[in-house]
């Protein structure tokens, strides 16, 4: 194993939840992986983001660790969009002035890479370059466009698994 697969799986010791099962960490992660649990690239994602999050809660921003993760982080991002670009509409990052009102409506996810997370609403209003976004959780915020941590959902793009 690698010196940086170590890391994480010391960090991202497994807690179990009532039922005697995995509630997170890099070994539930595995386990999802290998038991094909994931219903979007977007869910996997989510758990990816949190083995970073404690990651980088357990190790202090002074220690080496820290920066290897935020590294790590950096290069996740990267290659999930490079990977899965085929299952987005289009990145924010490749908005043109002229077709902002074609956003209007649309699903997005936006990525806030130094938390490391990721949130799901839709734009509801366009205005000078910035799009409103009311997220799944009711709360609210307008951003500028074009922005590369904001991705427009293909319509399919099935966020939440059916019952």
């Amino acid at each position: 194993k690698s010196e940086f697969a170590v890391l994480l799986e010391n960090t991202s010791a497994e807690e179990e939840d009532d039922e005697g099962g995995s509630k997170g960490g890099l070994r539930a992660l595995e386990q999802r992986l290998e038991a094909s649990t994931y219903h979007s690239m977007l869910d996997f994602r989510g758990d990816v983001l949190q083995v970073w999050r404690d990651c980088l809660d357990t190790h202090g921003p002074d220690s080496e660790q820290y920066g290897a993760v935020v590294t790590l982080a950096s290069d996740f991002d990267n290659m999930f969009l490079e990977t899965f670009s085929s299952h987005l509409l289009r990145m924010a990052s490749d908005l043109h002035a002229e077709n902002e009102m074609e956003c209007f409506g649309l699903r997005v996810c936006t990525l806030r890479p130094s938390h490391h997370t990721q949130r799901f609403g839709m734009i509801d209003d366009i205005e000078d370059g910035r799009a409103h976004i009311i997220y799944d959780d009711e709360e609210e915020e307008w951003l500028p466009l074009p922005d590369p941590h904001v991705l427009f959902l293909h319509p399919d793009v099935e966020l939440y698994p059916a019952a």
